[in-house]
């Protein structure tokens, strides 16, 4: 979504964005998932059987359920044609998706700002066909359901880094100058120490009470720890909500109207929910072991996904020069409009109610 949005107008209503967006992709789930468990339920009763006992689940209930249900009506076999048709189309769909995201961020290095379009789409192809060609064999659907649940881990993790950063690391130098280090290290680790402690105890040690104790009992020890420690002169206000506050005011005039929840969410909530569900996923005990495939390959390449994808983020911790080749170009304001250069300034720095 990032790669999307930068073809949007610097002063495009972010907000709106994101709600329409949000809002309709959940409709749709919500949606498919009527559609899909309905089926479900017609081809119980034409078996005589309970809907528990269908025996499809995640990716099976596109490609056993649908073909199995559309075969019932008249003119069966040609309503899966059009069935694998349509997500024939689909997969085109998100071919085009997923290439742009990444052909996006390849053009805007350094290293490729200078080359053409073509030459970048057509080696992103191409590495993407032989990567996928994996998904074309008697085994696809095994490695597509394996890779697939295996990324969740990183999704989850990308997003709490993101939601991190934006909540709690983003204006926290300002922060601290407001009401002292120690009081800010505190309450940080109040916030998201406590959902590690609560999601242990949930899902670690199968104990729905002493998570929530411990939850509790570890965010008010940690929250009074904030409160003692915080300079003179610091107040709640400042270290609740300071560093977000500060962000919302800081990008607001640029792309719009920022409601105060979300500073919120995306502080208080969204990261603790991540960690927990992270948490949960841990502990679902499929790690490894995941729908019974083979150690070898299956599980083994899904472990090597995320720890590819691991050493990528901590060498950019630790050896951040590696990536500097990945710096985004940036074209100057007089390099990409000219003479032209200095009305566009103006017009990119009005408010988003002015432009």
């Amino acid at each position: 979504m990032t790669a999307y949005g930068s073809h949007c107008p610097r002063t495009e209503p972010a907000f709106l964005n994101s709600t329409i967006i949000a809002i309709s992709n959940s409709m749709f789930s919500f949606l498919s998932g009527f559609a899909v468990f309905g089926a479900m339920g017609y081809l119980a009763g034409q078996q005589d059987l309970d809907v528990t006992d269908i025996k499809f689940g995640g990716f099976g209930l596109v490609f056993g359920t649908w073909p199995s249900v559309l075969a019932t009506l008249p003119g069966g076999s040609h309503w899966v044609r059009l069935l694998f048709f349509d997500l024939f189309l689909l997969g085109i769909d998100s071919a085009f998706s997923i290439l742009e995201a990444v052909i996006i961020v390849l053009k805007d290095t350094v290293w490729l700002k200078d080359t053409e379009k073509w030459k970048v789409t057509l080696a992103t192809s191409v590495v993407g066909f032989i990567c996928t060609l994996l998904y074309c064999s008697d085994v696809g659907l095994i490695w597509l359901d394996t890779v697939d649940w295996y990324i969740n881990f990183l999704l989850l993790l990308v997003g709490i880094f993101e939601t991190g950063a934006a909540g709690w690391i983003c204006g926290m130098d300002k922060q601290i100058e407001a009401v002292g280090a120690k009081s800010v290290y505190l309450f940080g680790l109040a916030n998201l120490g406590a959902p590690i402690l609560g999601g242990v105890l949930w899902f670690g040690l199968k104990s729905v009470w002493p998570g929530f104790v411990g939850y509790i009992l570890f965010y008010v020890i940690f929250a009074a720890g904030a409160h003692f420690s915080m300079e003179s002169g610091g107040c709640w206000n400042d270290l609740l909500m300071k560093n977000i506050l500060d962000l919302k005011n800081k990008i607001e005039p640029t792309i719009g109207y920022i409601p105060i929840m979300w500073c919120v969410l995306i502080k208080h909530f969204i990261p603790q929910v991540l960690i927990i569900l992270f948490a949960n996923l841990l502990a679902s005990g499929k790690f490894f072991t995941y729908s019974g495939y083979a150690v070898w390959p299956y599980q083994t390449v899904g472990l090597l996904i995320i720890l590819f994808i691991a050493g990528l983020f901590f060498t950019g911790v630790f050896a951040p020069d590696v990536y500097k080749g990945f710096a985004i170009y940036e074209k100057s304001l007089k390099e990409e409009f000219g003479d032209e250069a200095g009305d566009v300034e103006k017009e990119v720095e009005k408010p988003i109610t002015e432009a």
